[in-house]
């Protein structure tokens, strides 16, 4: 997984705008991983310059900003990275699809991987006996268990790391 640059964001962004959704999936197949920072529902409470409110399937009573630093990373495997090719690692080590510079973050805290289903490609998420927890809507994974992921589930790596998961068709509409 590669971090996109907040130029990229915005491009996409920009071509959301203007784009219909098929030309914007050919610009991102992947689904998107964004940092977030959790603002109380008052309509411009915390919000700087250049900052973006989104709502979320999982939390409609709670606004969750776009940053002007946010990170993006796109949820695709990076080749000759590390010995595991059905799973995109997410963690602190060089060797992780996700790198997460956070001590809170294990070396391999987590991994994604992907199953066909009838409606298509979907991902599923799985904590790699992390030291201090993944957590999907305030339920802490356990260790080497899948749980399925759905667009806009808010993901909690350890006590402060914070993502939102997108597939891009979700997404699009947001932007």
């Amino acid at each position: 997984m590669r971090n996109v640059s907040i130029q990229r964001m915005k491009h996409l962004m920009e071509m959301a705008k203007d784009a219909r959704v098929e030309g914007f999936l050919a610009l991102c197949p992947a689904p998107i991983l964004v940092t977030l920072g959790v603002e109380s529902s008052e309509e411009n409470e915390g919000l700087t310059k250049g900052e973006t409110r989104i709502r979320t399937q999982e939390h409609s009573e709670v606004d969750v900003r776009f940053d002007p630093n946010v990170r993006v990373f796109e949820v695709k495997k990076r080749p000759d990275l590390n010995e595991y090719p059905d799973m995109i690692i997410i963690g602190r080590s060089t060797t992780s699809d996700i790198q997460l510079h956070n001590a809170e973050i294990s070396k391999m805290h987590a991994y994604v991987s992907f199953v066909e289903s009838p409606e298509g490609r979907k991902f599923q998420i799985v904590d790699g006996n992390s030291r201090n927890g993944t957590w999907i809507k305030r339920i802490r994974l356990s260790p080497h268990k899948p749980r399925m992921l759905d667009s806009g589930d808010i993901i909690r790596f350890g006590a402060s790391v914070l993502m939102a998961f997108y597939y891009p068709e979700d997404l699009f509409p947001l932007l």
